[in-house]
């Protein structure tokens, strides 16, 4: 395939995931920085089954799970964060998790007000430290995986907006029709792409997509 021969569009979206995972991967790499080896061997570890965004929501998780435990864990207030071991991991019970999805439920704003986080948040949270303690206990490096045993909060049930017959129709329309004002190179523009615009929009109004997707 010769360059010229890639779209436009196509060209755009490749350089702009590029350019995403490259910013996910660098704030990764700063969080690992302050993290124990392990920790570092276990983002190896799952490198080619995840995608860049995943492990750094992972590593936040992590990062904010293993500072709690200086904070709150007797035994490893006088550690620092990349002194904490993999046998320190495996010393916690279900009920050190439980005690910190009760930690969970709660956050501060910027502004330093409380707010209940919702079941999903907590779920997501929970969902890198399982991840992190399955690979552990597949390498041996544990001798028991305590998250399995946690009962997770049920989901909030959220309700769908949807558009009705007559919204849906006219967004097709202002689609079809294009600005009013419009300048004549920018009437000739929404002709030649008006098929492939309408194909987009009706796909996304159908389907439920996200941008991302």
């Amino acid at each position: 395939v010769k360059k010229n021969d890639i779209p436009k569009g196509a060209a755009i979206m490749s350089t702009y995931k590029e350019e995403n995972e490259l910013d996910c991967m660098h704030k990764l790499n700063m969080y690992l920085y302050e993290m124990p080896g392990f920790i570092k061997t276990y983002f190896r570890g799952i490198e080619y089954r995840t995608n860049p965004l995943t492990r750094l929501g992972y590593a936040i998780n992590i990062r904010q799970f293993l500072a709690w435990l200086i904070e709150v864990n007797p035994a490893l207030m006088r550690k620092t964060m990349s002194d904490i071991t993999f046998e320190d991991l495996g010393m916690l019970k279900s009920f050190d998790f439980e005690e910190y999805m009760d930690y969970l439920k709660i956050y501060k704003d910027i502004n330093g007000n409380e707010h209940l986080s919702q079941s999903e948040t907590v779920r997501r949270k929970v969902a890198a430290l399982r991840s992190l303690y399955r690979y552990l206990y597949k390498n041996e490096m544990i001798d028991s995986n305590p998250t399995e045993k946690l009962d997770l909060p049920k989901l909030d049930e959220k309700a769908i907006i949807r558009m009705d017959i007559d919204e849906i129709a006219e967004f097709l329309q202002a689609v079809e029709n294009g600005r009013e004002n419009a300048s004549s190179r920018e009437k000739k523009l929404h002709e030649n792409a008006l098929a492939r615009d309408l194909a987009i929009v009706t796909l996304f109004l159908g389907t439920g997509l996200r941008v991302s997707e």
